[in-house]
């Protein structure tokens, strides 16, 4: 539990704000994190699939989780209890409840409901407290510890029932009380509750330190970089319609390289032979060359080079997101900063090109190229080979991105 100087009350619009509710949906998403974290080898997680998160320990073994936020703070800065008859509270019971004995999912029968709960574990997490008034989470303790003790639980919701006046709340009990006794006893055995998670970001980042064994910058580094990717992959998996589940051999696949990264790491080398196009010069980056007049259509060896050094370094960037040495905004930095050096490049040698003739500005494309060639090229701060350097000016120009004669965008188009 956490006091926090300085703290001022919210307002009602405050309170009722959409970032305010957003705080929610970012509570169960870092959870999800949390959850990748701590997967061990043929385990599973998911957000939003089973529940707000699941784990898959393993066949037919699984944690449902509820996750329950709130923003409501007394004076001391601290967050709200649960009472006994909270929203957050039935309303999870509610869910596995509903969960159970769902019938659309074959266990509208009482057999396959206690299969389903046999083998499924239900958490609530939540930042809110424990209440020192709520008797219902010490009678389920008691039972927890005592199975003998579930008429004394049943006893407690029948009166909460009784007791209640909020009609949505009196849904969500009746529908437990609706569960075969047998199958709500081993249910609510099954029931389990964490409070006070108030810094998630706090269990995420010991998670990492865990894994890496690095210094707090880079555990800072791995967690925002981790965020990032994550996010962008499940927001793509919801665009494609898929759902949001992870392996934990899918999360060493994918996201090793970050933590690889953090402590430092090479890029294995792969042999290529490449598959050369069946238009070696219909490709646009050899056209801009025979353009500017590095290469001459008749000279083959060297088309067929310049095509094999593009070729290798493409198949090596696909091998290696593939391998899960890269991640895709590696790739992307790398492209951006080749561009940057050419654009740098570029624009100082055509700075007062604007009256020169064909045969100067070509002088100057050639310039350009040359010097370029010369440079070498990182990737995640490992120098490449001058033939893979090439293979990205290459790329970019065949894509085309980047050129070297000053009117390469309008005759690229025309080339296309």
């Amino acid at each position: 539990m956490v006091n926090f100087e300085g703290f001022v009350p919210k307002t009602h619009s405050e309170i009722t704000s959409a970032a305010d509710k957003s705080i929610g949906f970012d509570f169960q998403y870092y959870y999800f994190l949390l959850t990748l974290l701590d997967l061990e080898p043929g385990q599973r997680a998911g957000l939003e699939v089973l529940d707000d998160v699941h784990t898959e320990l393993a066949v037919d073994r699984r944690v449902l989780v509820q996750l329950k936020h709130t923003v409501q703070f007394d004076d001391k800065g601290l967050a709200a209890t649960l009472s006994e008859l909270d929203g957050d509270l039935w309303k999870s019971l509610y869910n596995w409840a509903k969960t159970i004995t769902d019938a659309a999912a074959g266990r509208g029968e009482i057999a396959a409901q206690k299969d389903f709960v046999a083998q499924t574990s239900f958490q609530l997490v939540t930042n809110k407290r424990l209440g020192p008034q709520n008797s219902l989470l010490k009678d389920l303790s008691d039972f927890h510890r005592d199975h003998s003790a579930f008429d004394e639980v049943l006893k407690k919701i029948n009166q909460l029932h009784g007791k209640t006046e909020n009609e949505e709340i009196k849904k969500y009990i009746s529908a437990v009380l609706s569960m075969d006794l047998v199958v709500c006893e081993e249910f609510l055995k099954r029931v389990t509750f964490e409070f006070d998670v108030l810094s998630v970001h706090g269990l995420i980042r010991r998670a990492i330190r865990k894994k890496l064994f690095a210094s707090d910058q880079r555990i800072e580094d791995v967690f925002v970089r981790l965020d990032s990717v994550i996010r962008e992959d499940n927001y793509i998996s919801v665009v494609k319609g898929r759902p949001i589940i992870i392996s934990f051999e899918d999360f060493e696949k994918k996201y090793r390289n970050i933590f690889e990264d953090a402590r430092g790491r090479q890029l294995p080398m792969h042999r290529f032979t490449p598959e050369m196009p069946d238009d070696l010069f219909g490709q646009l980056f050899i056209k801009q060359l025979i353009r500017i007049g590095d290469v001459s259509p008749d000279d083959g060896d060297s088309i067929v080079r310049y095509t094999e050094e593009k070729l290798i370094l493409s198949n090596l960037l696909l091998k290696w997101l593939e391998e899960g040495h890269l991640v895709a905004d590696e790739i992307e930095d790398f492209h951006e900063e080749a561009k940057a050096r050419w654009l740098n490049a570029f624009r100082a040698a055509y700075r007062q090109a604007e009256k020169l003739d064909d045969a100067k500005l070509n002088d100057i494309a050639l310039n350009i190229l040359d010097s370029l060639r010369k440079e070498t090229l990182n990737l995640i701060k490992e120098p490449l080979s001058t033939r893979l350097s090439n293979g990205e000016l290459y790329g970019l120009s065949d894509r085309p991105e980047i050129g070297w004669h000053r009117d390469w965008k309008i005759e690229c188009e025309g080339g296309k």
